[in-house]
């Protein structure tokens, strides 16, 4: 009977223990159901809900409202670990530019703060102060600022991904922008064989598109810059300032220029000439147009005008172009507005040839020529007249003598 009563007792026990046991993997059951599942994903990775969830995300990922370039680039101001764009917003006020970014469609390389810090230390044309409070100061020629920013400046929006290393972008500027992609970097090298990498691409503005670069777009350098960056021409470019010719080179044009070694050659000659013929002999190394080394090698061999009036016909050896009236041509330095030929020797021009001209008289002077020969034949005729006169009053008085003489013979008879 103990037995038996043990026996049940035990049971009931592994009872309990099995109902315990199935309670608790009830309620394990009940939180597994308790978790949500994941929502499904739709096309664009976001959360698929309702429509109106989806017209929700859609504003949150618009944000606000479009502004132009430049109100874009103020926006970027005071953003943790951003880069900041004070130079560039003051240069691009400095040189009027403001209007025209807020208006056209327009993408925009935009240098940052440290690559304007950057460029000034390499640029003497650029000098740039700026205080702790973000004020900024720039020194610079405002053509070549205007010149600067437009070579940053494409007309309409070119996304990152339109970039192509097949297609140079050209700028506003009518330059060039070569570009490397490798990967998701995308590299740009300019006209004078710099290069910047494209930090923050696409950034969207309300009318156009601004990529982010670490360093500053340089064009090709002008006639004037080319020539005032090499040691070898300090001779010529100090004449042509010296002489108010510099401008001369601000046109399209293709100057021979005699390098020192050419000039020192004359230089006791150059010391005793007159200053209009400093002119000339400079003018004489200019000519209008811009030619390449193939269209002066042309054949027959063409023959230019220079501004001194003279003509100048280059010469051909082989195939290559090696002088230019019979002087050398030692070195080509292509410009943004034209070509500069290095040559060894100073072209001076023949010296003019005196040509004694007669003027013909004006018809004020034949008057007065026909006033004084008319005075001059009444004076000649009054004066034969007189003459005339005064001979027959001589003759009149030798006749008088002539009857005298012969009354006084016959008396003395």
């Amino acid at each position: 009977m103990f037995k038996k009563n043990r026996l049940i007792g035990l049971l009931m026990i592994l009872a309990l223990i099995a109902m315990l046991v199935l309670a608790a993997c009830g309620d394990d059951d009940d939180g597994d159901d308790d978790t949500p599942e994941p929502a499904a994903q739709s096309e664009t990775g976001n959360g698929a809900a309702s429509d109106e969830g989806a017209e929700d995300t859609a504003e949150t990922e618009t944000g606000p409202a479009l502004v132009s370039i430049p109100d874009t680039l103020i926006s970027q101001q005071g953003r943790q670990d951003e880069p900041t764009f004070l130079i560039l917003l003051q240069a691009i006020a400095d040189a009027g530019l403001s209007e025209d970014l807020a208006e056209g469609e327009y993408t925009l390389f935009a240098p940052t703060d440290a690559a304007f810090m950057a460029a000034a230390q390499q640029l003497d044309a650029l000098t740039i102060e700026m205080t702790e409070t973000g004020e900024v100061e720039l020194t610079v020629d405002s053509d070549f600022l205007t010149r600067l920013l437009s070579y940053h400046l494409v007309e309409g929006t070119v996304m990152s991904a339109a970039l192509n290393p097949d297609e140079p972008v050209v700028t506003v500027e009518t330059g060039t922008i070569t570009v490397a992609i490798d990967g998701d970097a995308v590299t740009l090298t300019d006209e004078s064989g710099g290069t910047a990498n494209v930090a923050m691409p696409d950034i969207v503005a309300a009318n156009g598109v601004i990529h982010v670069i670490d360093a500053v777009l340089l064009p090709q350098p002008t006639l004037v810059e080319v020539a005032a960056g090499r040691d070898d021409l300090t001779t010529v470019v100090g004449l042509l300032s010296d002489n108010d010719l510099l401008s001369a080179l601000e046109d399209e044009v293709t100057v021979f220029a005699p390098n020192n070694a050419a000039f020192e050659l004359i230089a006791a000659d150059l010391e005793g000439f007159e200053e209009d013929v400093v002119v000339t002999i400079l003018q004489n190394h200019v000519v209008e147009g811009v030619y390449s080394g193939a269209e002066l090698a042309a054949d027959p061999a063409p023959v230019f005008m220079t501004l001194a009036d003279n003509e100048l016909v280059p010469t051909v050896e082989g195939e290559d172009l090696a002088m230019i009236d019979g002087i050398m041509i030692v070195g080509t330095l292509p410009a943004d507005n034209g070509v500069i030929y290095v040559i060894d020797a100073v072209l001076v021009p023949p010296a003019p040839e005196v040509v004694e001209e007669t003027e013909e008289p004006d018809e004020e002077t034949d008057e007065v020529v026909e006033e004084a020969v008319e005075e001059t034949d009444e004076v000649v005729e009054e004066a034969v007249e007189e003459a005339v006169e005064e001979t027959e009053m001589v003759e009149e008085a030798e006749e008088a003598v002539e009857e005298a003489v012969e009354e006084t013979e016959m008396v003395e008879e």
